[in-house]
């Protein structure tokens, strides 16, 4: 370490490094060990000793740092123009939020701005979105607000109508209509229409040309039968069609056009009851005066006119007036025999 005498008539003097060069100024280029300039202590009106200087006696002081020294306020300061100084805050905008913009409550902290949803309910929304990536606007969007794809196309009438006309009589396709809002023939499957034949054997019913559903009628058997779509060509290709049965399947053991009489049902034919014309000698039978031709008109006349026989309109009024089964009474002047 070296020392320099100040050439003033103090007698003072400024220690230097050893390896300081030669020739250097005090207050230029002359610096100390740690690599400050040296300067001279009579600059701040003080001494070797440490001596300080009040702010507001310095001379030199450059402009922008005295300025610096009168700014006044919160924020951080800006020098706007030489010798003029700002105090400044930072403040939201441009998408960006500001905690602590001044700096005096701790460090000024940057966020991005909320994008508040525009609540419009549609379902497909269009975004703005600007050259730092954010989304700043939402707005409604439509299909022409998308690009067409090669896959994605959109829906046209013309498009439809070209698709539908593809379609057309295509098989697994849709079948078209004529002029009266038909389907044309062509695109129906074949129509079976059934045809009724009336035939009177076994042999006829088989030579029939005919095809399933077509019905035959067998006049000898009183049946019908309908074809199945068997082809053996024997009547297992005919299914018969099954009808009630008849109420009443005979009488009395006859079928067919029944005739009765009274032998038929095994009845004993008597004056009451009986169908047809009533004959003298049926008269005469039923009374037990044996034949007709034994008694002449007078006797039989005056037996069948008693007057002592019942008068009764019928059986149940007979029975009332005593009259027994099997005796005879009167209905006015025709002569009846009691059966119940």
């Amino acid at each position: 370490m070296s020392k320099v005498k100040l050439q003033d008539n103090l007698g003072r003097v400024v220690n230097i490094n050893a390896d300081a060069t030669k020739g250097a100024v005090v207050g230029i280029n002359l610096y100390a060990a740690d690599g400050k300039t040296l300067i001279d202590p009579a600059v701040f009106g003080g001494d070797a000793g440490g001596s300080s200087v009040p702010w507001d006696r310095l001379t030199g002081v450059p402009r922008n740092l005295d300025a610096f020294s009168k700014i006044s306020g919160m924020g951080y300061p800006v020098l706007v123009a030489p010798g003029q100084w700002r105090m400044r805050t930072f403040q939201a905008g441009g998408g960006l939020s500001i905690s602590n913009g001044n700096g005096r409550d701790g460090d000024t902290t940057f966020r991005l701005q909320e994008v508040l949803d525009t609540l419009d309910g549609q379902a497909l929304v269009k975004t703005t979105i600007d050259q730092y990536g954010r989304v700043v606007a939402t707005a409604t969007a439509s299909t022409d607000d998308l690009a067409e794809g090669s896959a994605n196309l959109y829906f046209t009438a013309a498009r439809a109508d070209a698709r539908i006309a593809a379609q057309k009589g295509a098989a697994n396709g849709v079948a078209p209509l004529d002029a009266a809002s038909k389907i044309p023939t062509q695109y129906l499957p074949a129509l079976a229409i059934t045809s009724t034949y009336v035939v009177n054997s076994q042999a006829a019913q088989l030579a029939l040309v005919v095809e399933e559903g077509d019905v035959a009628v067998r006049t000898d058997q009183s049946r019908t039968y309908i074809q199945n779509g068997g082809t053996s060509g024997t009547m297992a290709d005919w299914t018969l069609l099954q009808t009630p049965p008849d109420l009443v399947q005979s009488v009395n053991g006859q079928t067919g056009t029944v005739s009765l009489d009274a032998a038929d049902v095994d009845a004993t034919r008597s004056v009451v009851g009986l169908q047809g014309d009533v004959t003298v000698t049926d008269i005469a039978d039923a009374l037990g005066l044996g034949t007709a031709a034994t008694h002449d008109a007078a006797d039989f006349v005056a037996v069948a006119s008693l007057a002592t026989l019942p008068n009764a309109v019928d059986d149940a009024a007979a029975a009332t007036a005593g009259v027994a089964v099997g005796a005879m009474y009167r209905n006015g002047s025709v002569l009846c025999v009691r059966i119940s």
